[in-house]
């Protein structure tokens, strides 16, 4: 009879086990397991903050550095752009000179060319030069001049 009212009893172990909701919280019913699954959890939490706050730091840190290297990039963009404008006044100097040259280029040919034709035209003969002149004043500047083209 003990055997009966033991399996019994196992029985309605059984049968009422199945009957218990299932919950979400599968946490043990031990106090000293509650408390080490806590701690885990704790650990685990602390943890994960630890590497978000590692995250955060670095993050933080990559920014402030970021800026810096902004600044340092402004600051070169800055000096390259007082060298571009420096460099354009230069550039607009060189071509004032060069208008000047070219004129200057201009005048002093067309001077060389009625030298040339004057001297390609001017006799070379004090009698042709007598021949054509118009006056005696006129007949002494051309000796004049020929005696020193000569």
């Amino acid at each position: 009879m003990k055997r009966w009212i033991f399996a019994l009893a196992i029985a309605f172990v059984i049968v009422s086990a199945d009957r218990t909701p299932a919950t979400a919280d599968s946490s043990p019913t031990n106090p000293q397991q509650r408390l080490q699954v806590i701690q885990q959890i704790r650990a685990q939490l602390g943890s994960n903050l630890a590497d978000a706050l590692a995250a955060q730091q670095q993050l933080r840190q990559s920014l402030v550095e970021n800026a810096a290297q902004q600044q340092q990039l402004q600051s070169k963009i800055a000096d390259l752009e007082s060298s571009i404008a420096g460099l354009d006044s230069q550039i607009t100097i060189a071509q004032q000179q060069e208008a000047m040259l070219t004129d200057r280029i201009a005048t002093e040919r067309e001077q060389i060319r009625q030298l040339a034709r004057g001297v390609y035209e001017s006799p070379t003969s004090v009698l042709l030069v007598l021949a054509q002149s118009h006056s005696l004043n006129d007949l002494f500047t051309r000796v004049a001049d020929l005696s020193v083209a000569g």
